[in-house]
């Protein structure tokens, strides 16, 4: 007989979200081959996240898009 008492006991847990790491480094490549996107990105930051570059957004925490701002 198979009896579910041989597996510890355990707290379930939902998986967090995977957060993409390279949210900086695409920001930061942008900005390296895109001459008009840095300029907005130096000018008015806020735009520049929000709009991302051509059509690809950058995938930024909070604190991240802080330090940009």
């Amino acid at each position: 007989m198979i009896s579910l008492d041989i597996f510890p006991t355990t707290e379930f847990r939902v998986p967090e979200p995977q957060r993409d790491v390279n949210g900086l480094s695409k920001l930061f490549a942008a900005a390296v081959v895109s001459r008009q996107f840095r300029d907005v990105l130096l000018r008015e930051p806020e735009a520049a996240l929000k709009n991302g570059y051509l059509g690809q957004t950058f995938p930024l925490t909070e604190q991240e898009k802080g330090l940009i701002k």
